[in-house]
């Protein structure tokens, strides 16, 4: 057990994930941009009065925001997936590197 290391756990992912989710957040906010471009045009055709918009406002609005909302959570669901799948790497790296120090401290104590 000594040669195991710590367990892999969030804890341990956390660090590695957190970069993945940083790096989707300029990606983020260009979504909520584009729902927030995609509101105020819909508001627009509506106040003009074009086609009767005013009645379907409330659903272009809602549509806009739940497909922003879905893109989102869609890149922070792959980077989640991509961030523990780089964690678990790292950490497996980093185990690998404390057990191999360990069992040349054992050998060389066996040695002498």
């Amino acid at each position: 057990e000594e040669l195991m290391g710590d367990p892999f756990s969030l804890e341990t992912a956390q660090p590695f994930m957190d970069i993945y989710q940083s790096a989707m957040d300029p990606a983020i906010r260009e979504i909520e941009e584009q729902t927030l471009r995609a509101q105020n045009a819909a508001r627009e055709r509506a106040s003009s009065g074009e086609g009767s918009f005013g009645s379907r406002l409330g659903i272009l609005e809602g549509t806009a925001a739940g497909e922003g909302a879905e893109a989102a959570g869609d890149l922070r669901a792959q980077a989640a997936r991509e961030g523990l799948n780089f964690a678990t790497t790292q950490v497996q790296k980093m185990l690998c590197a404390a057990n191999l120090s360990k069992i040349d401290r054992h050998d060389l104590a066996q040695k002498m």
